[in-house]
């Protein structure tokens, strides 16, 4: 599994990379720090997709959101659907 973490901002523009990256995924809300400033926060889980396409990910929402850095992070888990 794999963690986005970027400023919330474009939302319609991230959106938009992770349609056409993704054939799903996760987007949560939250509020997070950068460089001792707060800033409202966009948190991206995504499962079961290549490294490689969540670095391209990343990358492209870095640009879009003008960003110095967006964190990602890959999580050792084990998915089941009930």
């Amino acid at each position: 599994m794999f963690r986005i973490y970027t400023e919330d901002r474009n939302r319609w523009q991230v959106k938009a990379i992770l349609n056409r990256l993704f054939g799903s995924y996760t987007l949560l809300y939250g509020i997070g720090a950068w460089k001792g400033r707060n800033e409202h926060s966009m948190i991206i889980e995504l499962d079961g997709v290549s490294r490689v396409k969540v670095r391209q990910a990343a990358c492209e929402i870095k640009k879009v959101n003008s960003q110095d850095a967006v964190m990602v992070q890959e999580i050792a888990a084990e998915t089941q659907f009930v």
